[in-house]
């Protein structure tokens, strides 16, 4: 079975190794590296075709907006919001 390639775009270095802690204990997830720049991660996600998308929402200061910008380019990839703020605003934002 071929591996999952998995992206996580997060700028608070703690989370994003908190869940490449959980992540690479998977053997069916390959984690590409975490780039610092939306640019940089559209190059990533292309050169090495990313199946999902991992996007804090403070990605860049505006994680949403990241996240719009990538979804209008890699139409069949999977797009994951990380959000530690629930409330209705936020999972509106969201989906």
């Amino acid at each position: 079975m071929e591996r999952i390639k998995v992206i996580i775009l997060d700028n608070h270095i703690e989370e994003r190794f908190s869940i490449e802690d959980i992540l690479t204990d998977i053997e069916d997830i390959s984690l590409s590296a975490s780039p610092d720049t939306l640019e940089e991660a559209m190059s990533l996600i292309d050169a090495h075709n990313i199946d999902v998308i991992l996007i804090s929402r403070d990605f860049c200061n505006d994680g949403y907006g990241a996240a719009s910008k990538i979804e209008a380019e890699f139409l069949d990839k999977a797009s994951i919001m990380i959000e530690s703020e629930l409330n209705e605003d936020t999972m509106s934002k969201a989906i």
